[in-house]
């Protein structure tokens, strides 16, 4: 889903870029940088809590 906003993102500072409206499309380049970036926290920390429950699971399993 982020990929797809941070896109849609770009592609509207594209539009503002092309019609000689530079410092509008450095706000829909800045904004679509920030979504980026936040979109690969999130994957990041959605990553570490799987592998969390994984290992929480496996030494469930291990012990009991």
């Amino acid at each position: 889903m982020a990929g797809r906003n941070q896109e849609l993102l770009h592609n509207i500072g594209m539009q503002f870029a092309e019609t000689q409206q530079p410092e509008v499309a450095e706000l829909f380049f800045r904004k679509a940088d920030e979504t980026g970036q936040q979109a690969r926290v999130v994957h990041q920390s959605i990553l570490k809590q799987e592998a969390l429950s994984g290992d929480l699971q496996f030494e469930k399993n291990k012990f009991g």
